[in-house]
């Protein structure tokens, strides 16, 4: 039996160590290599498909209600008085497709639960919820670009198939993009920001570097909190990278220098298009006798 059982050890590890990896390199890697773009299209749209599955499946949440008045608001009267505790962006997708299927902001006063008599007045309610909670997809879409994006850039094309998989049976991602929330924006720009500036580090290009800022803009835009996780994320990338591959400092000061410009006109970009989404609108700061007008 011991014979038997040394006979069987050694004829499963010798599959192991021949078999598998000569079918994974052979036949499965070459697969994926060759449909990545029809996989990844298949894996992200059976996702889709399942988000809109359950979007009128959910109850409506506080969140959504507050949201959904506040892009209602941006997008009837052009002013953004209702919530300025979080930035536009997402609020004006989720108000998008309701506005434009005819939905208007209710003439009804300020009140705690306005968004929920938005929804209440209107004359399809099942309609506006089901557009405004649709609003939250193509920040999904690009949460899954990203994630297939960036493993395709550092592994290859199979792993970023693998990747793209695994992440669209995530249930978290799956469940909050069928929610009209602020948190699918703020993950799927946060996430594309920072690829964007991994990218322009290596390469600093005019193109990447207005990726960086186009997509710093709108991780900032989707909410305040963008204004934390970003610079610490890359703060603690950088550290790790001086770490592992020190560089010197003439090489830095080199790399610094070569980068400047673009990273500045980066900055000046992602501040344009935060300032565009608040429509350009100009406050005044009053202090010791100065009016100064800020954007």
């Amino acid at each position: 039996m011991e014979t038997i059982g040394c006979v069987t050890s050694i004829g499963l590890d010798s599959v192991r160590s021949n078999v598998l990896p000569g079918v994974w390199n052979r036949r499965i890697v070459p697969m994926l290599d060759r449909h990545f773009f029809l996989l990844c299209v298949a894996l992200i749209g059976i996702a889709s498909l399942r988000i809109v599955a359950t979007i009128n499946a959910l109850s409506l949440t506080t969140d959504e209600l507050g949201d959904y008045v506040c892009g209602l608001e941006y997008l009837t009267d052009h002013t953004y008085t209702r919530g300025p505790q979080h930035p536009p962006l997402s609020r004006i997708a989720h108000a998008l497709g309701p506005y434009l299927a005819g939905e208007r902001m209710p003439a009804l006063p300020l009140v705690r639960w306005i968004g929920l008599q938005a929804i209440a007045y209107s004359s399809h309610p099942l309609r506006a919820i089901f557009l405004m909670r649709l609003g939250t997809l193509p920040f999904y879409l690009l949460f899954c670009l990203v994630v297939c994006g960036w493993s395709w850039y550092a592994f290859g094309k199979p792993a970023a198939v693998l990747a793209t998989a695994l992440f669209t049976q995530l249930p978290e991602p799956l469940a909050n993009a069928g929610l009209g929330t602020t948190d699918t924006a703020l993950a799927a720009n946060v996430g594309a920001a920072f690829l964007a500036a991994v990218l322009w580090a290596r390469k600093p290009t005019w193109v990447r570097a207005m990726g960086m800022g186009v997509f710093t803009a709108f991780a900032c835009l989707s909410k305040f909190t963008a204004l934390g996780y970003i610079p610490i994320c890359l703060g603690f990338a950088l550290i790790c990278y001086l770490a592992i591959q020190p560089p010197g400092f003439p090489n830095l000061w080199k790399w610094v220098t070569r980068h400047f410009i673009s990273f500045a006109a980066a900055a000046m970009v992602a501040a344009l298009v935060v300032w565009a989404c608040y429509l350009f609108s100009v406050g005044h700061h009053f202090s010791h006798r100065l009016n100064l007008a800020i954007p």
